[in-house]
């Protein structure tokens, strides 16, 4: 009984999941490395902080979502903690900059 509700879960998610997977499985590792170290470095120049740091990175089909931290430069801003998405456009190679509470 197990077994068959085992199968049955794994024959619905195999056509779910064969997209997603295959997109993933074709990429190499230094194609996958060489689009985060690019979308980094894309981001981290957009985001114009100090002490910018890019935490986290998501992604998509022809873009890459990443989570910038750091420090405000601008003197008004006093040095406040700054948290910033950038979306990096893997064809066009640019990052564009949104601020997270942004319309």
């Amino acid at each position: 009984m197990i077994r068959r509700l085992a199968g049955a879960a794994l024959a619905a998610i195999i056509p779910i999941m064969s997209p997603i997977l295959g997109a993933a499985m074709a990429s190499s590792p230094d194609s996958w490395q060489e689009s985060w170290q690019k979308s980094e470095a894309a981001c981290l120049k957009a985001a114009k902080l100090r002490q910018a740091k890019a935490q986290a990175a998501i992604p998509f089909e022809g873009a890459v979502l990443r989570i910038v931290t750091g420090r405000y430069p601008q003197p008004h801003m006093q040095n406040a903690a700054a948290t910033l998405y950038c979306l990096y456009d893997k064809r066009s190679g640019k990052a564009e900059i949104s601020e997270p509470n942004a319309p």
